[in-house]
């Protein structure tokens, strides 16, 4: 048996850090979602360095909707150029903010899965004990990163 642990997506958004050890040129990216209905708003995804906006795309409900009633699986977000990542020593983090811009509802509804085993997410937050969060409640969101060439 599986579970799903997923917080709802919402107006005010969600954020996950993520810390890079190398630069990249970053073609897409993709978060596990749960779907549930029919949703009336789209999805944003915007990459930040600190407060400074790097790059935002937004996925139509549409296209959302055309996966059927339920869905549960990597929801893609693709540049429309390459975006140069760059760190300049050691490590460097930025943050990944998913947004919901429909309506709020118990009923239908779209949700970031958390993933216990992300390698690529090294930051916990508050949530953490000896570098490991402390259950799969508090585990980083499933975030994939796609680079050019």
């Amino acid at each position: 048996m599986s579970i799903v642990v997923f917080e709802p997506i919402t107006n005010a958004g969600l954020t996950q850090d993520i810390t890079l050890t190398r630069s990249i040129h970053l073609r897409a990216l993709r978060i596990g979602i749960m779907k549930h209905d029919t949703l009336d708003g789209d999805v944003i995804v915007s990459l930040y360095d600190g407060v400074t906006l790097l790059k935002s795309v937004t996925v139509e409900a549409a296209d959302i909707n055309a996966l059927g009633t339920y869905a549960n699986g990597f929801l893609a977000f693709e540049f429309d150029t390459f975006l140069g990542v760059v760190r300049t020593a050691g490590s460097k983090e930025y943050q990944i903010k998913v947004v919901y811009d429909g309506t709020e509802s118990d009923t239908n509804y779209i949700g970031w899965n958390r993933a216990h085993e992300n390698n690529i997410v090294l930051a916990y937050g508050s949530n953490q004990s000896g570098g490991e969060p402390v259950s799969d409640t508090y585990s980083p969101f499933e975030i994939e990163l796609y680079r050019w060439g």
